[in-house]
């Protein structure tokens, strides 16, 4: 939709299309927060669940930030993918929330 062209250096790996947004920054967010989610609601209080709770939300900064530095992506393409992942999952819990509420009232 935007059709921005990459950073204008060289890339130290290969990457074609558009820069924006950051498809790696948008997956890795969307599938740590799900994961997160997750973790929050089924696993058992304890350790385990705590290194979780940690770690989850580093990686995908550290994902948009590997992005930033072989120059496929700015910045803001970066943040842009960010703020798509996170829209879509809330997106997707506000719809499983109310299919939720509404098969409890039945």
């Amino acid at each position: 939709m935007v059709q921005r062209p990459r950073p204008a250096v060289s890339h130290l790996v290969k990457a074609t299309g558009y820069s924006f947004p950051s498809g790696h920054s948008a997956g890795s967010m969307s599938i740590c927060l799900v994961l997160f989610v997750v973790v929050l609601i089924l696993m058992n209080k304890g350790l385990l669940k705590r290194l979780l709770l940690i770690i989850l939300p580093i990686i995908p900064f550290i994902i948009g930030m590997s992005r930033i530095y072989v120059h496929v992506h700015y910045p803001s393409d970066v943040l842009g993918g960010f703020i798509e992942a996170i829209t879509y999952f809330l997106l997707g819990l506000l719809i499983f929330q109310s299919k939720l509420f509404k098969n409890n009232d039945k």
